[in-house]
C-alpha cells in the first residue's frame, strides 16, 4: 500500500487568487452568507494525547460550558456572551461567533476519559484527552472434530 501525502494546500495563495478574481470583498460577502455554527476549534495529536483548542471568549466560570462525551465524540455546549452595548443589527461588521452553540467534535483516536483535563484561559478553552493504548493480541482456539 502507497503511502499517501496528505499535506495541506496553500490556503493564503489560494485566497490572493480568489482576491484577484472576485475583488476585495468577496471574503466580507461570505461571511455574511455562511451561518456561524459555533467556536472555532484546533484538534493535534501526540504520541501520548490529543489536544483541542476551542475559542470561546468571555466565559465567567465552569457553569458556562458543558463538556461531555458521546462514544468517540466530544461535546461542547454553552454560550458565548453578546459583549457590545448595541443591538446585533448595528455591527459595521460581524465575524465572531457569539451566543448558544453545540460543537460535536469527532475525535479519530481511541482515548480514555478517566484522565481528561479542561482548562480555561484567555478566552481560550483547552482539553486533554489521554490515548489509549488497546493493542490487544487475539489468540485462536481450534476446535477438534
Amino acid at each position: 500500500m502507497k503511502n499517501k501525502n496528505h499535506s495541506q494546500p496553500d490556503l493564503s495563495a489560494i485566497q490572493g487568487h480568489i482576491d484577484e478574481v472576485l475583488g476585495e470583498n468577496f471574503w466580507n460577502n461570505l461571511y455574511r452568507m455562511i451561518p456561524k455554527r459555533g467556536p472555532n476549534v484546533d484538534l493535534y495529536q501526540t504520541d501520548l494525547e490529543g489536544v483541542i483548542i476551542a475559542e470561546i471568549p468571555g466565559l465567567q466560570s465552569p457553569q458556562d460550558i458543558k463538556i461531555s462525551i458521546d462514544a468517540n465524540q466530544l461535546v461542547l455546549e454553552g454560550q458565548i456572551p453578546y459583549p457590545y452595548p448595541i443591538p446585533t443589527d448595528q455591527l459595521l461588521i460581524n465575524e465572531r461567533f457569539l451566543g448558544s452553540f453545540k460543537r460535536v467534535i469527532q475525535i479519530p483516536f481511541s482515548f480514555t476519559t478517566e484522565t481528561i483535563t479542561a482548562d480555561y484561559r484567555s478566552g481560550l478553552l483547552e482539553i486533554r484527552l489521554p490515548k489509549l493504548n488497546h493493542h490487544v493480541d487475539v489468540s485462536i482456539q481450534f476446535d477438534e472434530e
